[in-house]
């Protein structure tokens, strides 16, 4: 009979969590439930988080939360560690970098004793990305380089794989496609010897991009369209609208617009309805380049204010500084030179705030740091 009862009560308990969680409430857990452990009630709301997670839910957060209150309230250090650290990389799924960004700083810097070693490779990791999305791109490779010194030591090559990928990332965010080529490749080679395809997917993606940036358009359309056939297979609809844009953009560097069009708007269809906002802001801006390129102003104006609320809404620099490098070439072709010229000077303003923190001679620099923490760990 107690049994019975006890097992009224833990269902009763775990139904009134899903209840509050899918009602948007606040979670609530009795007190006195005696056949379920406080650590039990803990692990079933990560593992409930993790699941809406990898389902594509946004409701996660809620039962990392709950985790981590109920963890902090019962001094469980470990527990609350690892809610968190499940809820920043769930933030960071979600497009919420700014949230991811602090959640993992927190854990970094607070909480750095109590981290595994593996845990805190991972962390750096995440916060080398999402430095990346607000264009922090010293702290990024900072963080970067930290990580891939564990991974080389553990020989984890999924990870190398990844870090080779991210450090081409940012080499080619700042415009050294000399510096990002190699890190693809070594990327690229990792994942075939794993046979990860979304690994290899995203390589060819990135590559494609780097030939478009060297004037080889049919090389990028080559890298690209292996690119798709993957993404496609695996139902990855916002890296499959990414690779979308980037042959749109390719297009557009020919001067193929209709073309590149049609991309960007199959793209844009894809990111509103997954409601990424780090992808649309940047498909606002290439339709946006696009319409300007072929005269229609109109259009481009309204493609790049667009563009422009999202970039300003979540912090994108380097999109917003692009975005006020478009709106001078609009306003310019419109005839409109007062305009042209205030854009023109808040471009150079920002683009000056942003490229002026990390210079060549500084990229040349990071090489450096792994194996100055080599050094550090030899000693």
């Amino acid at each position: 009979m107690k049994r019975i009862i006890g097992f009224i009560k833990l269902v009763s308990l775990f139904f009134s969590i899903s209840f509050s969680i899918h009602s948007k409430a606040q979670i609530t857990i009795p007190n006195t439930v005696p056949i379920v452990s406080q650590d039990s009630v803990i692990n079933y709301l990560i593992e409930q988080g993790k699941k809406l997670t990898e389902n594509d839910s946004i409701n996660a957060d809620l039962y990392y939360l709950e985790a981590s209150r109920l963890s902090d309230s019962l001094n469980k250090t470990e527990k609350f560690i690892e809610s968190l650290y499940f809820l920043g990389i769930h933030y960071y799924t979600f497009f919420n970098y700014a949230k991811s960004l602090e959640i993992f700083s927190v854990l970094l810097e607070k909480h750095n004793q109590n981290l595994s070693d593996k845990m805190r490779a991972d962390i750096q990791h995440y916060l080398g990305l999402s430095h990346i999305k607000f264009e922090n791109y010293d702290r990024s490779l900072y963080y970067i380089e930290k990580a891939l010194y564990y991974y080389e030591t553990k020989n984890e090559k999924a990870e190398i794989a990844k870090i080779y990928k991210n450090l081409g990332n940012i080499y080619l965010f700042l415009n050294n496609e000399k510096l990002a080529l190699p890190e693809y490749q070594k990327a690229l080679l990792l994942y075939r010897e794993l046979n990860d395809e979304e690994g290899i997917a995203m390589c060819y993606n990135n590559l494609g991009m780097i030939f478009t940036k060297l004037g080889n358009v049919s090389k990028a359309l080559e890298y690209f369209n292996q690119s798709l056939e993957i993404k496609k297979r695996l139902k990855n609809l916002s890296s499959y609208a990414n690779t979308l844009g980037n042959i749109g953009d390719s297009y557009l560097s020919i001067s193929n617009y209709d073309k590149a069009i049609s991309f960007f708007n199959e793209a844009l269809n894809i990111m509103i309805e997954i409601n990424n906002p780090n992808g649309l802001s940047e498909i606002y801006n290439y339709l946006g380049n696009a319409y300007i390129k072929k005269g229609d102003y109109k259009k481009a104006f309204e493609y790049l204010y667009e563009g422009k609320r999202i970039s300003e809404k979540y912090n994108y620099k380097q999109r917003i500084t692009n975005n006020y490098r478009l709106l001078s070439e609009a306003y310019y072709g419109m005839g409109d030179y007062k305009n042209a010229i205030e854009n023109y000077k808040t471009y150079s303003l920002i683009k000056d705030s942003v490229w002026e923190a990390i210079s060549n001679q500084r990229l040349a620099d990071y090489k450096i740091i792994y194996k100055n923490i080599q050094a550090e760990n030899e000693v």
